[in-house]
């Protein structure tokens, strides 16, 4: 939880090499491919919360990119944001069972 904490506090900022979000992203990129590869199923929570947190970075990184159409398609595939009229129940449930880390940087979105 405390990599999922501090990985949101700078999820929206740009990439910038050695930055302080470059650091945290690539020690929780290291963590989640260790998860993977073990198939880590304790704290389920806190797992799908950093793997959202990952998707939301690539969101932001290629936001920051100026390639606004892969940030569309990050944004389909996670299903956080509604697109369309008929998606805003389902993403106001979506949004009640985000963790906290997430939820926050919804707004940035």
């Amino acid at each position: 939880t405390l990599l999922n904490t501090l990985l949101a506090q700078v999820i929206s900022m740009p990439a910038t090499p050695e930055s302080r979000r470059d650091r945290i992203q690539r020690l929780a990129v290291n963590i989640a491919k260790r998860y993977k590869m073990s198939g880590v199923v304790t704290g389920k929570d806190n797992t799908n919360t950093l793997f959202l947190l990952l998707d939301l970075a690539t969101f932001f990184d290629l936001y920051h990119s100026g390639k606004l159409s892969e940030c569309l398609d990050t944004l389909v595939r996670v299903k956080l944001v509604p697109l369309s009229s008929t998606q805003v129940d389902m993403a106001v449930t979506t949004f009640r069972q985000l963790s906290d880390e997430v939820r926050r940087n919804i707004p940035d979105i």
